[in-house]
């Protein structure tokens, strides 16, 4: 009987009607002749989830690749027990099979699954949204045609099938044990041909994501399966799914504080924070005493750097906290505080911005969102930025002690082919990547490292790493810019508003201040031209041991004389996006000296930041 699903609705019922009477007849008389009607769906879950852990590696990866299965594996693992509750009900009725039996590819052996999972599935675009329609009735996307369908075989399965009153839920765990029957048949049978197998790559993809999504539809009636499920979801880099879920969670159950909850953690997590506050501002204008939603409206307050607003929540919520609250939300009010006063005196004339990391963040290696949110939008505003405390004072006593040892050979008022002369007793020259210098906590500092990543982006590099040396006696600076803004053609030019392209991290090696010469700069300098530049006054950062501060390659600074008997050291490690190129600076010597012995010493996650520097043409000492 050939059907159309361009047919009227009723005509198209009453033909789908007479063909589901024919073929469960045909499948309820098979069964009365035959042990295989009684299926067990729970049998083929598990036969399904063991090829899924045995596939061997020739067969598996040419279907999916390595990462893609482990990923798998886990997120039907932890559904499975939910899973198997379902499939243990269709255990006295025939599989319904969810499988296309068309010529040209893979089909399951004939039996009497296919003869009652045929008068269904081809009217459907999934096994989900067959279940779907199973459970909910009629969901918003099901086509007309495929409730006609479904309306058809309920009717015949009622008057056809043993009377119970589970009967939806045995078909839905007979379409679930269907699902899993073709995923199992792709598994045993990938095809031998390239082309093949491509097929059933595709084919496998969509039937697994059609099992998570069936997964996800019987979630919804539990809460705690939704958040575990959610959690699970981004543990395993599924985050459009998680969201997708405890949306669909919100609109069943709208009451629910935990799901919406989570659901703002999501938004914000995915960088929709102006979707994250105005679900909070809803909730705790419903429960205003709700002391978890206020915190975390506080909380998302102060990751979006809007500290006054934050402060007051934080100060509301240790008004209606418990003993056990209290600290962890003292703490956040403590920071909220910290770093609404940090922007508030960087807009000040004389205040070079600043950043502070306690000890703890350092040797942890993790400070709260909101500090490294803040420090990436004051560089980005002022073109410079004080980082205390970030780098380990042990560290930079090493580093300034192999300084002295290696180079003091340049220590005298003399010209070296080698050095740069960068002023009156002052040179550059290129720091090799050896010894003290070759060490994460300096070049992937873990502070550090997020804070490039967030102004430069994901593919940043180090483009070059010398050392600026100030002799005593050397005498001021002329004000200047290391290089122009991009496309400007002189120096008046005035600037585009565009992104940071080079950072340059400058690494005092000794403490320094007015005395033995810090970098004057003028903060905000980096987004004017020359001529706007010199009507700005400069400020003077007094950075010890241990800090840095950091500048735009646009940014007018100036170094001042060094006043005292001691040489004053400065690393200057210049971050900059991968596609950049300083052809200004490094015309006379290497912006990098790393040899491959050094550079095998560098663990593989760090190796991105130097690999150009060994590449064919690079200009850089390496010696093989």
């Amino acid at each position: 009987m050939a059907l159309s699903k361009d047919e009227p609705g009723d005509v198209l019922s009453a033909r789908l009607l007479a063909l589901a009477e024919q073929q469960i007849t045909l499948c309820v008389d098979t069964s009365q002749q035959s042990d295989s009607s009684q299926y067990n769906g729970q049998s083929e879950a598990s036969t399904f989830l063991q090829l899924f852990d045995s596939v061997d590696v020739e067969h598996r990866l040419p279907l999916l690749e390595a990462d893609t299965l482990v990923r798998y594996r886990s997120l039907l693992k932890m559904r499975w027990p939910l899973l198997s509750t379902w499939l243990e009900a269709a255990s006295n009725l025939p599989l319904i099979q969810h499988a296309d039996t068309a010529q040209d590819k893979p089909t399951l052996p004939p039996d009497i699954s296919r003869l009652l999972g045929s008068t269904l599935h081809q009217h459907f675009d999934s096994a989900c949204k067959a279940l779907s329609c199973l459970i909910d009735g009629s969901p918003m996307d099901v086509k007309p045609h495929e409730q006609a369908a479904m309306t058809a075989f309920m009717r015949v399965c009622t008057e056809r099938l043993p009377s119970t009153d589970r009967m939806d839920r045995q078909l839905s765990g007979a379409i679930i044990s269907g699902l899993l029957t073709e995923l199992s048949t792709l598994l045993n049978h990938p095809g031998e041909s390239r082309t093949d197998r491509r097929i059933t790559r595709r084919r496998l993809r969509a039937g697994i994501s059609d099992l998570l999504d069936i997964l996800d539809v019987l979630s919804l009636q539990s809460t705690e399966h939704v958040l575990l499920y959610s959690d699970d979801y981004l543990d395993n880099r599924r985050e459009q799914r998680a969201r997708r879920l405890l949306e669909t969670a919100c609109k069943n159950n709208s009451d629910c504080t935990q799901i919406r909850l989570a659901l703002a953690r999501l938004h914000a997590r995915l960088g929709n924070i102006h979707r994250s506050l105005p679900l909070l501002q809803t909730m705790l204008l419903a429960s205003p005493d709700n002391v978890q939603i206020r915190t975390e409206l506080a909380s998302m307050l102060l990751h979006n750097l809007e500290f006054g607003e934050a402060i007051d929540h934080f100060k509301q919520s240790l008004e209606q906290a418990n003993a056990d609250q209290t600290l962890q939300l003292h703490r956040k009010l403590e920071l909220a505080v910290e770093l609404n006063e940090c922007e508030v005196s960087a807009a000040l004339d004389d205040i070079v911005p600043t950043i502070t990391l306690t000890d703890e963040e350092r040797f942890s290696g993790a400070c709260d969102p909101a500090k490294l949110s803040l420090a990436a939008k004051l560089y980005q505003l002022y073109g410079t930025l004080v980082i205390h405390n970030v780098y380990s004072t042990e560290l930079i006593e090493q580093c300034h002690e192999e300084f002295l040892n290696r180079y003091r050979r340049y220590f005298t008022n003399r010209k070296h082919s080698s050095a740069l002369q960068i002023g009156d007793r002052r040179f550059q020259v290129s720091l090799a990547l050896s010894g003290a210098f070759n060490n994460p906590e300096f070049y992937a500092n873990a502070f550090m490292m997020p804070l490039m990543k967030r102004l430069l982006g994901e593919q940043v590099i180090i483009g070059s790493t010398v050392c600026a040396t100030s002799l005593p006696g050397s005498r001021d600076q002329h004000g200047h810019k290391d290089h122009r803004a991009l496309f400007t053609d002189t120096p008046d030019d005035e600037p585009m508003a565009l992104p940071p392209v080079a950072v340059t991290t400058m690494i005092p090696l000794v403490s320094v201040n007015e005395d033995n010469g810090t970098t004057l700069v003028k903060k905000g300098s980096h987004r004017l031209s020359k001529r706007a530049s010199n009507r700005l006054d400069y400020q003077a950062p007094i950075v010890p041991a241990g800090s840095c501060y950091l500048m735009d390659l646009a940014l007018t600074h100036k170094g001042q004389g060094n006043r005292t008997e001691q040489v004053r050291p400065i690393v200057n490690m210049v971050y900059h996006r991968s596609w950049f190129v300083d052809n200004k600076n490094f015309r006379n010597q290497p912006p990098l000296q790393i040899d491959s012995v050094e550079y095998r010493q560098i663990p593989a996650e760090h190796r991105h930041l130097f690999d150009w520097a060994i590449q064919p043409g690079a200009g850089v000492n390496t010696p093989r």
